[in-house]
């Protein structure tokens, strides 16, 4: 007889496929992040010949975090790492890149649900909480004159723009 609070055979099997399929997934993401960080910075020095920090450098850090802790069995540990790399490295590429219209940003939504489907509510809450207070802060810098960056602008619309000027 199954004790109440005890697993039977099945549930751990099941929490053992689970486990193993979010490790590898875990894996897999972090080999990307690992790539993003080593081709990001290459292309930009082969384009300019300077070296600046990214935040790709910073998404291949948690990389490795998360990696090391999937090879140590700790899961849990690799999703919190995972978890709060995709919460700050946004925030940090938003402060040093366009503010609030930084693309990158369209991925605090997605890491708020991530922490609450993967880690409970009190990294959801926790989450939500820094999402919100970056934004604010972004925000206030903006409105007080700090100069974000203006996205780049296609080479199309510029040319487009002086052949209006030309012809007016």
């Amino acid at each position: 007889m199954v004790e109440r609070g005890e697993a039977t055979s099945d549930e751990q099997r099941e929490r053992l496929f689970l486990a193993r399929g979010t490790a590898r997934g875990m894996q897999v993401v972090a080999a990307l992040l690992l790539l993003n960080a080593l081709l990001g910075p290459l292309s930009y020095f082969i384009a300019t010949g300077t070296v600046r920090l990214s935040p790709a450098l910073l998404g291949g850090v948690v990389a490795l975090v998360v990696l090391a802790y999937v090879h140590l069995g700790q899961v849990g540990r690799a999703m919190v790492a995972f978890i709060w790399g995709g919460t700050l490295i946004p925030i940090w590429g938003a402060l040093r890149g366009y503010g609030l219209l930084d693309g990158n940003l369209l991925f605090l939504p997605v890491a708020a649900m991530g922490a609450g489907f993967m880690l409970g509510t009190r990294h959801a809450i926790a989450v939500t909480a820094v999402i919100g207070a970056a934004v604010i802060g972004i925000l206030a810098l903006e409105l007080t004159g700090h100069g974000f960056a203006a996205p780049p602008r296609s080479e199309e619309r510029r040319v487009g723009k002086e052949c209006r000027s030309r012809w007016s």
